[in-house]
């Protein structure tokens, strides 16, 4: 056998399984209750952005999706121009195509609320 090489052997793959387990299998550690799963996540859909928008909200709703800052997207959208390609055109097949972020309302403006003085003043009678 050539120096530096290792051979894997039939007891050795069982050996190796037999020591392997997985975290579901491993006693747990103290913890009587189990952690309840996460409420499902909605699909994520991609909407042309209400609010960050230059053009059509095509950039804003593309970094929204792809969680990354809406500048960025813009910028290369700019540079891509110079780039031979139909840019321009899907762009405008994207703002044709993807709907508008649906409407949310306003959340309610916080009034804070007077509490009474800390020390009322004494009353002079």
């Amino acid at each position: 056998m050539a120096r530096g090489r290792w051979m894997l052997v039939m007891s050795d793959e069982t050996e190796i399984a037999d020591r392997s387990t997985t975290v579901s299998q491993q006693p747990s550690s103290g913890a009587t209750g189990s952690v309840p799963p996460a409420a499902p996540q909605p699909p994520r859909r991609l909407y042309r952005s209400r609010t960050d928008r230059v053009i059509g909200g095509v950039c804003g709703g593309l970094a929204a999706y792809f969680d990354v800052d809406p500048t960025l997207v813009r910028v290369l959208a700019v540079v891509s121009l110079v780039l031979p390609g139909p840019q321009i055109l899907a762009y405008l097949v994207a703002w044709i195509v993807m709907p508008e972020e649906p409407w949310q309302p306003a959340p309610a403006p916080q009034t804070p609320v007077a509490s009474p003085p800390a020390n009322p003043p004494a009353a002079d009678h």
